[in-house]
């Protein structure tokens, strides 16, 4: 095949240095003679260039993907931040309608970043700690109402027990009948206890912090007046000593994404 494509440029190349008037015939004849190896060639040529654009293509597509991907990345960062900062809103214009102790006292919004697993000792973690002056035994309430208070502080997070948590006990009071108890955790929900027998409580009476110490890591008292729920049903017998109700509260501490930390105890 070689030997065969150079006898034939050999042969196009004598033509043209031939007389035309010498070598029209045998122009034309080899003309003839080399027309599927030109036809070759030319094919060739345009496959080849075909084949370089295409590679060109390739590299291109494979940027503009990687372009693209890059632009999907900044938009899905931009819609969780837009989701993060509504979400933000929402708890500051809550919280802007709060009234009461709540409302007096200096406070920090948190985020929830990850929930406890103990379904007796619901705890959850928040992204401040002592950089924004978080400390042990402050408040955390969502909407003006208590959810828990601070057990574990960290330079840029802290733990909260949850009021429903078993080991979470708060000195609490009905201020319509002036009778102070103890609000104690039950897992998944917290019950007014040492109520005076014999006084009548009206339901849906308001449960607030009573402002006195707790026991244990609860020492540092709550401040007075911080909201915490309703009385719902009587759980006692009327033989018992003291009267025990259970608590409706209006915020589900498992289920929050935004927090307020008062700042008590803050110099």
């Amino acid at each position: 095949m070689l030997r065969r494509t150079f006898v034939f440029f050999a042969l196009a190349i004598i033509l043209l240095i031939l007389p035309f008037s010498l070598s029209s015939t045998l122009r034309n004849d080899t003309a003839r003679g080399l027309a599927p190896l030109t036809k070759f060639f030319q094919r060739q040529r345009i496959g080849i260039g075909n084949y370089y654009t295409e590679l060109s293509q390739i590299g291109q597509l494979h940027q503009d993907k990687e372009n693209l991907q890059q632009q999907v990345v900044s938009l899905q960062q931009q819609l969780s931040d837009y989701e993060s900062l509504k979400r933000e809103n929402a708890a500051l214009q809550q919280e802007l309608g709060v009234t009461g102790t709540a409302a007096e006292l200096p406070k920090v919004l948190a985020h929830v970043i990850v929930q406890g697993s103990d379904p007796l000792d619901p705890t959850f973690t928040i992204d401040v700690g002592t950089a924004q002056g978080i400390k042990n035994g402050q408040p955390v309430v969502s909407g003006g109402y208590l959810i828990g208070r601070i057990i574990t502080v960290h330079s840029q997070s802290a733990v909260v027990r949850s009021i429903l948590s078993s080991d979470s006990i708060v000195q609490a009071w009905i201020p319509t009948i002036n009778d102070k108890g103890l609000l104690i955790g039950q897992g998944n929900t917290v019950s007014l206890q040492k109520i005076t027998q014999g006084i009548t409580v009206p339901k849906s009476s308001v449960v607030e912090t009573s402002g006195l110490s707790g026991t244990g890591s609860e020492e540092i008292p709550l401040p007075q007046g911080l909201l915490i729920g309703t009385i719902s049903t009587n759980l006692s017998k009327a033989s018992d000593l003291t009267q025990s109700f259970q608590v409706d509260i209006t915020e589900d501490p498992n289920n929050l994404e935004t927090v307020m930390v008062l700042l008590t105890g803050a110099s």
